[in-house]
């Protein structure tokens, strides 16, 4: 997968998060998430819990001073994605070459209520090629990331081989 097609559909994701997370009324960031007994804080703050220490970390990048989400979650969600997009482009810069073609969710289950599965399919592209990756989990968001992170994955991979 072409390097600016990953960055294309990383930024695409990500951009996507943004607005969510931009969208939240400051009175609202306590109401129910869709994870059971979590509230909208909950999501970014573990995302910008686990994230940094997984990808700037393994990346040897330094980890930026992030806000606390309990706090200012949308501040926090802006340190990590900057800190994010810069690390991605300086280890892979092959992934400017990708881009997002088409984005699709569907639950599978429905009579299942809360607990359904959604699956996410992810259609890339770049200049040579188009494909599609898939993630499945009961968690949208989850689902997304498992799509996206193999999109990226078969990208890398293609350009290595």
């Amino acid at each position: 997968m072409p390097t600016d097609d990953i960055t294309t559909r990383t930024r695409t994701v990500a951009d996507g998060l943004t607005r969510t997370v931009e969208a939240v009324a400051d009175d609202a960031w306590d109401r129910p998430a869709p994870c059971d007994g979590w509230v909208a804080r909950d999501v970014v703050d573990h995302l910008v819990g686990w994230m940094p220490p997984f990808f700037l970390e393994g990346w040897d990048r330094p980890v930026p001073d992030i806000p606390s989400a309990r706090t200012d979650p949308v501040g926090a969600w802006h340190a990590l994605d900057t800190a994010l997009r810069k690390a991605l482009r300086q280890t892979y810069p092959q992934l400017a070459e990708m881009q997002l073609v088409d984005y699709k969710v569907r639950v599978i289950n429905s009579s299942e209520g809360t607990a359904a599965r959604v699956r996410v399919v992810i259609e890339s592209r770049d200049d040579h090629d188009v494909w599609s990756t898939v993630g499945v989990s009961e968690n949208v968001i989850e689902a997304s990331w498992l799509a996206l992170v193999d999109s990226i994955e078969y990208k890398l991979c293609k350009d290595n081989s």
